[in-house]
């Protein structure tokens, strides 16, 4: 999955936010789409082999992740 548990991501203040974001992405060897959140809201629903870009804004988040199936992966980072 990607973010990584922990990751740190530090934003460009000399760039647009629309220029700010982080691909979220998941690996599943169930071909399903993949339901993205942020925070417990909902920032997309992609086939696996898709990404959602999600807008990094700061603070400390948790990004999850579910297939299909059920299964889930969730991460915590940190936006500075």
């Amino acid at each position: 999955m990607n973010p990584p548990a922990g990751a740190t991501y530090l934003r460009d203040p000399t760039l647009r936010d629309a220029f700010q974001t982080l691909p979220l992405r998941a690996v599943t060897a169930a071909r399903s789409r993949l339901e993205w959140e942020v925070d417990g809201r909902a920032v997309g629903s992609v086939p696996a082999e898709s990404a959602v870009r999600w807008p990094l804004t700061p603070g400390r988040h948790v990004v999850s992740v579910r297939d299909g199936r059920g299964r889930r992966d969730e991460a915590e980072i940190l936006v500075k």
